[in-house]
């Protein structure tokens, strides 16, 4: 497929930006999960040690704090996956990313919100029995992506056009996701580097793809 290579020509112009990005993102995610519990841990440690019991700390601290905890990593990948599709989106108009590209906030607001709304339907799918969550991955995948080329565009708008754009485009798209999801899958195992470029590639095949099928042009790399 044409995408994935002008995907890893594109990335590899200009990677050193989103390897740093996700670097970043990765210690801020493991921050995010790990302190609160560790912070909990100690205070259980403290107050074994002390003799006191810790028993009514599960209900009124533990399960509390497991819930915000989850909120927070649930919000921080929404806005993560917004940056990606920022940076991509910049690489895919052939303009030059920086680190600060993949770092914003009040502008990625709505690309995170349906991001958020796409992935509260895939899990709910999933949950429903899986299958579910794969029909509904597959086919609302590239909203997140029309929300983050054209901020202006309403999220049922995105979801619709998304939809539209699968339908008439089914099997090159369920090829794209397989070969897609391969090479991602393949690039984590590179040692030291893989996990660090494997989104940003993705994300950015992603909006190269969506592009193709909305027939918007896209910068082309040699």
């Amino acid at each position: 497929m044409d995408i994935v290579g002008q995907t890893f020509k594109g990335y590899l112009k200009q990677p050193v930006p989103g390897m740093l990005a996700m670097l970043v993102h990765l210690i801020i995610s493991f921050a995010l999960l790990l302190v609160p519990g560790t912070v909990l841990g100690g205070i259980s440690a403290a107050m074994e040690e002390s003799g006191r019991d810790i028993e009514p700390l599960v209900p009124t601290v533990g399960i509390p704090l497991m819930v915000v905890m989850a909120l927070a990593a649930y919000a921080y990948l929404c806005w993560m996956m917004a940056n990606l599709f920022n940076g991509s989106r910049k690489i895919a108009d052939g303009e030059k990313v920086t680190f600060r590209d993949y770092f914003r906030f009040a502008q990625l607001s709505g690309c995170a919100g349906v991001y958020a709304c796409f992935f509260i339907l895939v899990t709910l799918g999933s949950i429903a029995g899986g299958f579910p969550g794969l029909i509904l991955y597959a086919l609302l995948w590239p909203a997140p992506v029309i929300k983050a080329d054209d901020p202006d565009k309403p999220l049922m708008d995105c979801f619709r056009e998304a939809l539209d754009l699968i339908m008439e485009n089914l099997g090159q798209s369920l090829l794209f996701i397989l070969v897609c999801s391969l090479i991602t899958s393949f690039v984590v195992f590179i040692p030291i580097v893989g996990f660090l470029a494997a989104y940003p590639i993705w994300a950015l095949g992603m909006v190269l793809f969506t592009r193709a099928i909305q027939r918007r042009p896209a910068a082309r790399f040699e």
